[in-house]
């Protein structure tokens, strides 16, 4: 590909270039898997904590908000509480991962995770 290169008012890089580029697109990509994988373990979380009080799924349970019965209500109302802190934690833990440059084992990820207590 450096043997063709004709991109206009850019030099044509070397090898040397491109291995010194190489560790900022491995870096990029490696942010990303762990952004994908991140997303899968989430919406596992939080549909597995709505089905421990035998709701089907995060999106269900919060369905439950308004609803008349009060049990349902409060625990809507608690999912969602824990659900938004659950989703700071993500974006704090992204903006650490970017601002280091590293990025944290599942465990480390899930050891600072929110938890939820169900209201009785």
């Amino acid at each position: 590909l450096i043997d063709r290169w004709r991109v206009n008012n850019i030099p044509r890089p070397n090898e040397a270039d491109l291995l010194a580029e190489s560790p900022i697109y491995e870096q990029a990509f490696n942010f990303k898997n762990a952004r994908q994988r991140a997303g899968v373990l989430i919406k596992k979380l939080l549909d597995d904590k709505a089905q421990e009080k035998n709701y089907a799924s995060a999106l269900s349970i919060a369905t439950y908000v308004t609803s008349t019965n009060n049990t349902w209500n409060v625990q809507a109302q608690a999912f969602i509480g824990w659900r938004d802190l659950v989703f700071e934690y993500i974006m704090q833990a992204d903006d650490n991962m970017a601002s280091s440059g590293i990025i944290p084992t599942e465990e480390e990820f899930l050891q600072g995770m929110p938890t939820l207590v169900w209201p009785n």
